[in-house]
């Protein structure tokens, strides 16, 4: 039992927004876009902390509102922004932080069961390469919200 609850407390940790104890990956900061009835796709946005000594790819993601995740980047091709899915994930370098962003780096929610609403928590489990997946709160966030925090 003992075991169980050093993994709750460090799943906590990491979905929380804490600094990841050395050996550990986390999610901070995590949200996504409110949608309106009818729309089923929105984007989610965070930081992933590489608290490993070795690097960590993220290979996908997957929330129990969408069908789907896929994990995208947009790039600028001669002054066309352009939007790409990544299927082969984000290589999160030891010891660094990737951002997922607006016009960067982010997760695509596909296929929405529901509207997301301002204000709600959705969970995100990202999945890895190698080590446990991690599982995050991503809290929804309207077009105030994400416009006044600069999208983080």
């Amino acid at each position: 039992m003992k075991h169980f609850s050093l993994l709750a407390a460090l799943a906590a940790l990491a979905a929380c927004g804490g600094r990841p104890p050395s050996g550990m990956v986390a999610v901070h900061d995590g949200w996504a876009r409110e949608t309106t009835a009818g729309v089923i796709v929105s984007a989610g946005y965070g930081r992933i902390e590489n608290g490993t000594g070795q690097d960590v790819r993220m290979t996908g993601a997957d929330t129990p509102v969408a069908g789907r995740v896929e994990i995208h980047n947009v790039t600028d091709d001669d002054g066309v922004m352009r939007m790409r899915p990544l299927p082969e994930g984000i290589d999160i370098p030891a010891g660094e932080t990737v951002e997922l962003r607006p016009g960067s780096y982010h997760l695509m929610l596909l296929d929405l069961n529901r509207p997301l609403r301002g204000g709600e928590r959705i969970p995100v489990t990202f999945r890895f390469g190698t080590g446990a997946p991690v599982t995050a709160s991503f809290e929804v966030r309207n077009a105030a919200q994400a416009a006044q925090g600069g999208g983080q």
